[in-house]
């Protein structure tokens, strides 16, 4: 039995810095909550640069998204996308998946973009490749697995395996309410952006949808220079 806890000793250290290896930065943590956020997108032929400028603007203070251009990713790629009410990591996703590209939060609480979110072409969802919790944890069971057979070989006996402590998840916070704009660059590039789409729309008969930006357009930017235009062409609408 004295054999069996010296042999296990090793295997539990090593588990445990397995399991610290996976855990994110505080501000890696605080952008996956970020990323959970739910926002309303309506883009139509929008560079990814106005793009990641209004998803900044829609979830508020905290969120940082960098565009990797050295991977090959063009800040003018033209992003055409509808979605209502949906978690903001569900709109990185799907922008990602028509355009070959990725996207990972850095945890590394060493550096100063620790917690920034980095849009580059690959694979990444998430995590950076290589460094996602599940992969990392198939290996841990691997190599745990690998030990215990070696431990137990020769032996009539079983012995009972160490198992570690499982991982206690923290209470998720409440969401923070959707915080008003308090930048008025920001919002007057987003109140055109809308105003533009809202445009497209009627060129293709579409007033109904047309309707509802120009309507969404002047409840959350009824101060702003494209609000003035699009409470006209709502007026022409609704005749």
């Amino acid at each position: 039995m004295r054999r069996f806890l010296v042999l296990a000793l090793p295997l539990i250290a090593c588990i445990a810095s397995y399991s610290l290896g996976d855990e994110d930065t505080a501000k890696a943590a605080a952008t996956r909550k970020l990323l959970k956020q739910k926002v309303t997108v309506e883009y139509k032929d929008a560079a990814i640069s106005e793009v990641v400028d209004d998803l900044k603007e829609q979830i508020g203070k905290g969120l940082s998204i960098d565009l990797n251009v050295k991977s090959g990713l063009n800040r003018n790629t033209k992003i055409t996308l509808m979605m209502k009410d949906k978690p903001l990591d569900e709109v990185l996703n799907a922008i990602c998946d028509k355009n070959g590209w990725g996207y990972y939060i850095i945890s590394n609480e060493k550096i100063a973009y620790d917690g920034r979110v980095v849009l580059q072409v690959g694979k990444e969802r998430g995590y950076e490749e290589g460094k996602e919790p599940t992969a990392k944890g198939d290996k841990d069971k691997a190599k745990e697995k690998a030990k215990d057979k070696k431990e137990t070989k020769g032996k009539t006996e079983p012995k009972e395996k160490t198992e570690p402590e499982p991982k206690v998840k923290p209470k998720e916070k409440a969401e923070p309410k959707e915080r008003p704009v308090d930048d008025e660059d920001r919002a007057e590039r987003a109140a055109a952006l809308k105003l533009k789409v809202a445009k497209e729309l009627i060129a293709e008969n579409k007033k109904a949808r047309a309707k509802q930006v120009l309507e969404d357009l002047l409840e959350k930017y009824s101060k702003t220079k494209a609000a003035e235009e699009a409470k006209e062409l709502l007026e022409k609408l609704q005749e």
